[in-house]
């Protein structure tokens, strides 16, 4: 049980996600968009950043996989599952619609989430490396 942390921690993320992508807008939000001073939407920039750690927790879900290329697919495919299954989701939801630029905004997230995974574990995997090549007994 020493690894289902890994576990919990993608089952609140996810719970998090789906509670912010079902919520009905209320109407002071939406006039909060209006003012947004970016050309990008208020709404494209939440699902940009609410999907970029994605990948993240699904990599760690699948460490124990010795071949790193399985690793990559499955994060890849299974976050971009997700994000799927919440636009449509959304299409069926009183007050939420489903936007292909929502689609565009996860995957962008998606991506960018992946990209700084895959960074990071090969820092963390070559700073482990050297460790253990200069703690040799």
């Amino acid at each position: 049980m020493k690894q289902g942390y890994r576990y919990i921690l993608l089952a609140i993320y996810l719970t998090l996600i789906f509670y912010v992508l079902t919520k009905p807008v209320s109407k002071s939000f939406v006039i909060f968009i209006e003012y947004w001073p970016f050309k990008i939407p208020i709404d494209k920039c939440v699902h940009f950043c609410l999907f970029t750690p994605m990948p993240f927790f699904i990599w760690i879900c699948t460490f124990k996989q010795s071949k790193e290329w399985i690793r990559r697919v499955t994060t890849l495919s299974v976050s971009i599952l997700i994000a799927l299954s919440t636009e449509i989701l959304q299409y069926f939801l009183p007050k939420r619609s489903f936007e292909w630029l929502d689609i565009v905004a996860d995957a962008f997230g998606i991506t960018f989430g992946f990209i700084l995974t895959i960074i990071i574990y090969h820092i963390w995997k070559k700073t482990i490396e050297n460790y253990l090549s200069n703690n040799q007994i």
